[in-house]
């Protein structure tokens, strides 16, 4: 006989493969699964949502399907993070500059008192906090 846990992880495993698919650079898997129903909010252990995932790996494609697809583009993980704090910590430049041009809110500060932009200074990513600074 088939738990009731067992059939509630079936029904999840599209959004948990869009956590996955965030973290390599799937766009075609990921359009897949939210047509599939895969919750675009969906989020892992620490919080992360694919767009934040996406961000903090670098992979554009995706994020311009999520945030075309209804993605929180503010959305804060468990540390307060946004998926612009993200893309300006690793250093994502071309990303910055999308999220930006979609209205990613600059002044969020998250847990350790960071902005994207205080962030990309701690890394060395000067170009970047010239372009969050314009």
């Amino acid at each position: 006989m088939m738990s009731e846990n067992y059939v509630c992880e079936i029904k999840d495993m599209p959004s948990r493969l869009l956590l996955t698919a965030a973290r390599g650079n799937l766009s075609k898997t990921i359009s897949a699964l939210l047509e599939e129903g895969a919750s675009i909010e969906t989020r892992d252990s620490t919080g992360y949502t694919p767009l934040l995932l996406s961000a903090w790996f670098g992979h554009l494609e995706n994020i311009k399907i999520l945030l075309g697809s209804g993605a929180a583009i503010n959305a804060l993980c468990d540390e307060g993070a946004t998926a612009l704090i993200c893309a300006a910590h690793r250093g994502h430049c071309e990303i910055v500059k999308y999220l930006l041009e979609k209205g990613a809110d600059v002044s969020v500060v998250d847990k350790t008192g960071d902005t994207a932009a205080s962030a990309a200074r701690k890394m060395g990513h000067l170009n970047i906090v010239e372009l969050l600074n314009e």
